[in-house]
């Protein structure tokens, strides 16, 4: 009875508030801040996460599907469903975009690829050129987490690094 009572109270003011011009919801504008909105899963949606490079946005569903969309203009760019069991509850990309992490339904965590990180694309560019070849050069030798140059995130920029450059030399450009 008091949450009918503080519904209705809320919804008492909102319209007042509406009325006087003070405040005007986005919904009564006509014009809502919504950039763009998809359907596509065949059950509900349970998490989503933007890539480091905010190029796309990933969602995870009941239906045992990872969906990833570009943002620019909310095309489905592909569908991931390689051991997503009987549902995602959560996906997040790593920090560095090269993974992708989601937990699954039946309390299992998978990390995998992301399938639209190029190997050997250490500026993220799209493109494995030579500006990646110089950086794993001029950063061969160095160890630590996290270096962009560590291609295989072995923990040391070394020739494994430099093949895997060699080896995806052209791709994306």
């Amino acid at each position: 009875m008091k949450t009918q009572r503080v519904q209705w109270t809320l919804m008492v003011l909102v319209l007042l508030l509406s009325q006087l011009s003070l405040w005007t919801p986005s919904f009564a504008q006509g014009r809502p801040d919504i950039v763009w909105m998809r359907g596509g899963h065949a059950g509900s949606v349970n998490s989503v996460a933007f890539s480091p490079d905010g190029q796309y946005l990933a969602s995870g569903s009941w239906d045992g599907t990872i969906k990833l969309w570009r943002v620019s203009d909310g095309a489905l760019v592909r569908d991931y469903d390689q051991e997503t069991g009987t549902g995602v509850l959560s996906v997040q990309f790593s920090p560095n975009g090269r993974f992708l992490g989601y937990g699954r339904a039946d309390a299992t965590v998978v990390l995998a690829r992301n399938p639209f990180c190029r190997e050997g694309d250490v500026n993220g560019d799209g493109c494995v050129d030579d500006a990646d070849l110089l950086a794993v050069l001029f950063a061969f030798g160095q160890s630590g987490a996290g270096l962009p140059e560590d291609v295989n995130s072995d923990g040391i920029v070394d020739d494994a690094d430099l093949l895997m450059v060699l080896f995806n030399f052209g791709s994306g450009c």
